[in-house]
């Protein structure tokens, strides 16, 4: 089989595309060994494909469980230039109270501590101080 791309396959037909059910087969017992899959039908090869893409921690886009769990990361364990990359702090935002106020909605709402969760709360913490800081001079 050729290199497949998982992010792309969306339907029987995209599976289709990619081979036999037999060659599938062969190649989900490879990704999921030492466990088995059975495998009738394409539409049992796309079911099994979407539940890798959404499950499976090798099939998934990002190395996190989700973005709430990265933003987390990201405010609770780095620091300075490196976590203001990935949180996607730009100089800008320092000068436009509007873009620091968009950025930092898009965030809160991920990372606010409704479950009282530590990592929540430390997260949000952080986040609401880096927000300050941006629009700090813009207050009177």
């Amino acid at each position: 089989m050729k290199d497949i791309d998982f992010e792309s396959i969306n339907t029987i037909e995209d599976i289709k595309n990619y081979g036999s059910e037999k060659e599938w087969t062969d190649l989900l017992n490879d990704i999921v060994a030492p466990m088995k899959v059975e495998i009738r039908s394409f539409q049992d090869v796309l079911s099994i494909v979407e539940l890798l893409k959404s499950k499976w921690a090798p099939m998934m886009h990002r190395c996190f469980v989700s973005e709430k769990a990265e933003y987390i990361f990201y405010l609770t364990k780095l620091e300075g230039k490196q976590r203001n990359k990935l949180l996607g702090i730009s100089d800008e935002m320092y000068e436009n109270k509007e873009l620091a106020k968009t950025w930092y909605k898009n965030i809160a709402k991920l990372v606010h501590p409704d479950s009282n969760n530590g990592d929540e709360s430390k997260a949000f913490l952080v986040l609401k101080e880096l927000y300050d800081n941006m629009v700090d001079d813009f207050e009177e």
